[in-house]
């Protein structure tokens, strides 16, 4: 790890194809989300190098006040509480709120992988 270099082999990963919902056709090609399962080492090292990672940073103090991902009892729970209090303050002290929410959850769906190296 002090070297910060991560070894070639443990980038290999076996990518397999899963079913995006039930209700898909699984005779449909887009149907499916492809899925990496990296090796036992990898995802081990992963697990080291993020519990270091958040130490530090809270450690330091360098997360912002509303960050919610990567931090010891904050959810997307906590994420969508801290939203509905802005603006109900806002509500409160007879301001203009404006919302934008945005479906994401298709987002690769859109991404051309047909120039994708396989073997990188």
């Amino acid at each position: 790890m002090q070297s910060g270099i991560f070894p070639p082999q443990l980038k290999q990963a076996r990518v397999l194809p899963w079913l995006k919902n039930h209700y898909g056709s699984s005779l449909i090609f887009n149907s499916y989300r492809l899925t990496s399962n990296l090796s036992f080492i990898s995802k081990l090292i992963e697990r080291v190098v993020v519990k270091r990672f958040t130490t530090y940073v809270s450690d330091f103090n360098l997360f912002p006040n509303r960050q919610s991902a990567y931090r010891s009892f904050h959810s997307a729970e906590t994420a969508v509480l801290s939203v509905h209090d802005a603006v109900v303050r806002s509500v409160d002290d007879n301001q203009v709120s404006l919302l934008v929410l945005l479906d994401l959850s298709a987002a690769f769906d859109t991404v051309d992988h047909s120039n994708s190296c396989l073997s990188c």
